[in-house]
């Protein structure tokens, strides 16, 4: 909904809409279009769950094609997950998609926050935490229920129709919605700014200093 470039937009759908257009993540039609083309039989389906992968995703992959677990030494230290950016940048970059950003415009200021997550270590402002509440997460799960029972069927062959077995997020009362202070606006300010003077030339250009003076009186106005 915020770094993809398909919601990249002056008016991005909020979660409601998003789930009731789905296109982009309908794993059904996806899955069932490539049936078409190539038989199920020669799909290979696998929940992406901590639970069902134990030895992690790398390992699970080259498991599923033949391959030993050392055929890929550095697959068994590589993160089973995305490496995203902390909730704050999230947060800036959701309010920027509201200028209605270029798709260059969007990579380009993607890419300068990835880089302030690497250097900005967590003691100074920004946290990792799930962006959704735990009733918005279930809410999500509820809504491709029938969806994701019939993957289990019709591509694992399992008749209870369970794609997904960790227990849904139960309500955590410390949970808080994505919010910018003023001065966490301020630091990733400056910290954009510091990246583009330490950019070279022929890299990736500085976001427009307009935008930024846009972004920022959105966040002050708000």
């Amino acid at each position: 909904l915020v770094k993809h470039p398909n919601f990249m937009r002056a008016d991005p759908p909020d979660l409601s809409r998003f789930m009731m257009q789905r296109g982009p993540v309908n794993y059904l039609n996806i899955l069932n279009s490539w049936a078409d083309a190539v038989g199920s039989d020669a799909i290979d389906v696998h929940p992406y769950e901590k639970a069902q992968l134990p030895d992690g995703l790398i390992p699970d992959f080259l498991a599923r094609i033949g391959l030993p677990p050392d055929a890929l030494p550095a697959g068994s230290k590589a993160p089973s997950v995305n490496v995203t950016i902390e909730t704050e940048l999230i947060e800036y970059l959701r309010i920027a998609n509201g200028l209605g950003l270029s798709h260059d415009e969007h990579t380009n200021l993607l890419h300068a926050l990835s880089q302030i997550s690497l250097r900005w270590p967590s003691s100074k402002g920004l946290n990792k935490r799930n962006v959704f509440s735990p009733a918005q997460r279930r809410d999500l799960l509820a809504a491709w229920d029938d969806s994701n029972a019939e993957i289990a069927r019709t591509f694992l062959k399992r008749n209870d129709g369970v794609l997904f077995t960790e227990p849904p997020p139960e309500d955590d009362p410390s949970w808080a919605p994505m919010a910018l202070t003023p001065e966490t606006e301020a630091r990733i300010n400056a910290a954009l700014w510091l990246q583009a003077q330490s950019t070279p030339a022929n890299a990736l250009p500085d976001p427009a200093p307009q935008s930024r003076r846009a972004l920022s009186s959105r966040i002050r106005g708000r």
